[in-house]
């Protein structure tokens, strides 16, 4: 490899910036994935969705770590000014990075086709989304499998010890994958929209669903920019610069993507919090008033003939008022019967007691 001539923007770092962009949405694409895995089960409604998209955090997250890597190793500054081992570095943790990307968009676009086919029930729509599924399956599986096989050794690439296959290969990966990932999110983002207007509901709500799905053409919008980087990022010379606004669609595209498939759930996120928030209130202030309430004690008694019951109000070990209620005659749904079922009891429940 030929030497490369100094840059003309001087020593620039631009891999801080990669960092914290990515932190960012990492952070939203989490909290947003355990506030749905949270209302799923304690609600008990989970599903391979749900499984799905949990594995596409797992490896979002590992592809955040070898960003993270990758910088420390001088990602995003001119290779001009690295040494050998940190471009090494860099090569590898940027490999390693692009199989578990591919593993996350993968398991994430799937989760989606897996939650419409829970909403769907058409015949038709369901053997497409399966066939969008498989799709995805088999195009983000061979780019995985083709990072893995292109070279022998497979350090290769980055020990310079061994032979790789041509970058046009794996480019030709590359471009199947995006164009499977741009129809497969234009799909999953019209659907509902085709679903929800047969459902009778609101037209705000209606609205506001569309709106939620339609978060997954942002996706296809990242996808659509990584499609146009790839030809002159891949091919650059300079590839720890080249490739920062590469890492950057990928990153943005792969949180996005998980980011829109559970905002789609927010309407059960809110009722669920909602009432979980109602419930503990309610409890806690009934706690309290139980334990500061200045209401006298009530104390019923019943007469040694069982013919009366007297309420006896209590204050302290002092009665301050005694109400009487003849239960010896009348039938029941009489006037005595509405009196005992006004304080929750009843003739019947007072003759077991006895």
């Amino acid at each position: 490899m030929e030497p490369l001539p100094p840059p003309s923007d001087g020593d620039q770092n631009r891999g801080p910036l990669c960092i914290q962009v990515d932190a960012v949405l990492t952070s939203v694409a989490i909290v947003t994935t355990l506030l749905r895995l949270t209302t799923r089960l304690c609600t008990r409604h989970q599903g391979w969705d749900d499984f799905a998209i949990a594995w596409g955090l797992i490896f979002n997250v590992a592809d955040f770590a070898a960003d993270v890597l990758q910088v420390q190793s001088g990602f995003g500054r001119h290779q001009y000014y690295l040494t050998p081992n940190q471009i090494a570095g860099l090569t590898k943790w940027d490999d390693i990075g692009a199989m578990v990307s591919f593993a996350a968009i993968g398991f994430t676009k799937i989760s989606i086709c897996i939650f419409l086919l829970r909403i769907e029930n058409g015949k038709r729509l369901k053997w497409f989304l399966w066939f969008l599924i498989a799709g995805l399956a088999f195009t983000s599986g061979s780019n995985i499998v083709v990072l893995l096989a292109r070279c022998q050794p497979f350090d290769a690439l980055w020990t310079m010890n061994g032979t790789c296959w041509s970058i046009d290969i794996i480019d030709g990966f590359n471009y199947m994958q995006v164009g499977w990932s741009i129809v497969s999110d234009l799909a999953c983002s019209g659907m509902p929209i085709y679903i929800v207007y047969n459902l009778q509901m609101k037209l705000r709500l209606k609205i506001a669903i569309c709106s939620l799905t339609g978060l997954g053409l942002l996706a296809t919008a990242c996808a659509v920019a990584r499609a146009v980087i790839i030809p002159t990022a891949t091919k650059s010379p300079d590839i720890s610069w080249a490739l920062v606004d590469l890492d950057i669609w990928v990153r943005a595209e792969d949180n996005i993507a998980i980011i829109a498939a559970n905002m789609a759930l927010s309407r059960i996120f809110y009722r669920f919090f909602r009432d979980l928030t109602v419930s503990t209130m309610g409890f806690f202030s009934g706690l309290w008033t139980s334990r500061h309430s200045t209401r006298p004690a009530k104390r019923l008694v019943l007469s040694a003939n069982g013919s009366y019951i007297s309420l006896e109000n209590m204050e302290g070990n002092v009665i301050n008022k005694t109400t009487d209620i003849d239960i010896s005659q009348g039938p029941r749904g009489s006037f005595k019967e509405t009196q005992l079922s006004q304080l929750g009891l009843s003739s019947r429940g007072i003759e077991d007691q006895v």
